[in-house]
């Protein structure tokens, strides 16, 4: 028999980053070892194993951190047999030994799984009866930069406190150049998470997810200046630095002064320059 596989480097070519796919569950086991060897994990898709009892995660993780990672997957196997995952071991080295003899097992589901399968996961986000998701009103961006990420950590949060099934959100949407996040009453725990991740959309490329360097005014919204230059009518806008507009937050003249001059300041400034 094989050695016993649940985890493999991606061929991918990455000054900064390595590639990963492991297994794990739906309640990501991993994530609590990644968090204890403090290394940060980003988290790209997953898809179900082909008997459905484990999820196929991708990520990838900075290689100065990958001796860390790498600690932290070793101990994935005693954290699957400690919840009662007797079969971890053996249902990932099936999978990875079906694919070394090239049968895939199952092809990557279509858009319609897809949506099917985040809505098993995070139930809290399905608009009412329908096959909507209540992250479908979030800009693109937003989604590509963070959307996962804050479901994952709602849902972790929601199953430490017990109220993953009484949870559900009404709304998510941008406003004035943040995430709003519209629930039926949260833990605390939640809300904070909802206030970190507000705190980060203000600073977020609404239409690709890259670091935002300016402010849109009078409809005010984040964008970079790749998006600026090429984006929507909404992104030619007038519009400000980044910094400058939150600058103008904490001092006398607010925000409103900074949207109302910030536009043709810089103009004259271009003008004299």
């Amino acid at each position: 028999m094989l050695q016993p596989k649940y985890y493999t480097r991606l061929q991918k070519f990455s000054l900064l980053n390595c590639h990963y796919m492991f297994f794990d569950t739906e309640e990501y086991l991993a994530d609590a070892l990644f968090i204890r060897h403090q290394v940060t994990v980003n988290f790209q898709c997953e898809y179900a194993a082909p008997d459905g009892s484990y999820l196929a995660v991708f990520c990838s993780v900075r290689k100065k951190d990958e001796d860390e990672f790498l600690e932290a997957l070793r101990e994935l196997p005693d954290k699957m047999l400690l919840f009662g995952h007797a079969d971890y071991l053996q249902v990932s080295t099936a999978v990875f030994d079906k694919l070394r003899e090239g049968r895939k097992g199952r092809e990557p589901l279509s858009e319609e799984g897809e949506r099917k399968l985040f809505l098993h996961r995070y139930p809290f986000l399905r608009v009412k009866d329908s096959e909507a998701s209540c992250l479908d009103e979030l800009p693109e961006g937003w989604r590509r930069a963070f959307g996962m990420e804050i479901c994952r950590e709602i849902k972790q949060a929601l199953k430490r406190t017990n109220m993953f099934s009484e949870y559900t959100v009404l709304q998510t949407k941008e406003k004035f150049g943040a995430l709003c996040w519209y629930d039926s009453g949260a833990p605390d725990e939640v809300a904070e998470i909802i206030e970190k991740y507000t705190e980060i959309s203000k600073r977020v490329c609404v239409s690709c997810g890259k670091p935002a360097t300016r402010i849109t005014t009078g409809w005010i919204c984040p964008f970079c200046d790749e998006c600026l230059d090429i984006g929507s009518e909404e992104a030619r806008r007038p519009s400000v630095p980044i910094e400058k507009y939150y600058e103008a937050e904490t001092k006398d003249e607010g925000r409103e002064t900074c949207e109302a001059t910030g536009a043709s300041a810089e103009t004259k400034q271009e003008s004299s320059a």
